[in-house]
């Protein structure tokens, strides 16, 4: 998101921004719920590029520590797998319970043995509740009647498909399902860039290209214009929807699409 908010300030090829550009490179790799061994070199390669630009710019800056952290993520990801599923910010959600329950904990001699009896009784619940723990039914927000003529960007997404229509339909204001929510205007990922010869994900929009210097994707309308159907199910589970978005530049008029992580 940084580069579409600032990007249009910042001549392409700065050394400066290309250095937070690594940045990101680095991340959408690190944040991937799944990553591949391939990946894993390519971030060892990032890294080192990284490492060598900082050096470059800020020859007289002393690292901080999780410089040095950066280094073990390649052999971290390749023996633990994702680094999604360990970072530091998992614990501290879980640990946010522990917490609550010993600010209200009315046992004053064994709140250790307390506060992990409530944990586990939770664990347990959530492991053999299905409703909570698999999230499989969607919910269906308010609908109206609309007509969409030839808009390909709004992405109607009802109880069983997600459409792109071209005529009067039945609009769904949103619909949650495996914890997104889906609502008119979103873009879903249709496949991933490994899935398409021209190595860029499929969205419900035409993919142009990776603009790096935005980090992010150039979509456009299909021509002609086709609609898309997508059963419930097949949705992405682990790609939240995103939404299109446009730089600050005003002489321009390209929609981008920016994702969490590499996709």
């Amino acid at each position: 998101m940084l580069p579409l908010l600032i990007g249009d300030l910042i001549p392409e090829g700065d050394e400066y921004f290309s250095l937070i550009l690594i940045l990101l490179e680095i991340m959408d790799i690190v944040f991937a719920p799944s990553v591949s061994i391939e990946q894993t070199i390519i971030l060892e390669d990032l890294i080192n590029q990284m490492y060598s630009r900082f050096h470059s710019l800020f020859p007289l800056t002393r690292p901080i520590n999780k410089f040095h952290h950066m280094a073990h993520y390649p052999a971290a990801i390749r023996t633990y797998g994702p680094a999604v599923g360990y970072w530091c910010m998992r614990y501290e959600a879980y640990h946010n319970s522990c917490k609550r329950v010993a600010h209200i904990n009315c046992n004053f001699i064994n709140i250790p043995k307390s506060v992990a009896y409530h944990l586990q009784t939770i664990s347990c619940h959530n492991l053999l509740t299905n409703d909570l723990f698999h999230d499989d039914i969607p919910t269906v927000g308010p609908r109206s009647k609309k007509n969409l003529v030839n808009r390909q960007e709004d992405s109607i997404t009802d109880g069983n498909s997600s459409l792109n229509l071209d005529s009067n339909a039945t609009v769904i204001r949103w619909v949650k399902f495996k914890g997104w929510h889906y609502r008119p205007g979103t873009v879903i990922l249709l496949k991933h860039s490994f899935e398409n010869l021209s190595g860029y994900p499929e969205f419900v929009l035409e993919t142009i290209t990776f603009n790096r210097h935005f980090h992010a994707f150039e979509l456009q309308p299909y021509f002609p214009a086709k609609s898309i159907m997508i059963a419930h199910d097949n949705l992405r589970p682990n790609v939240a929807p995103t939404w299109l978005l446009k730089s600050f530049n005003v002489s321009e008029n390209v929609s981008y699409v920016t994702v969490r992580y590499f996709v």
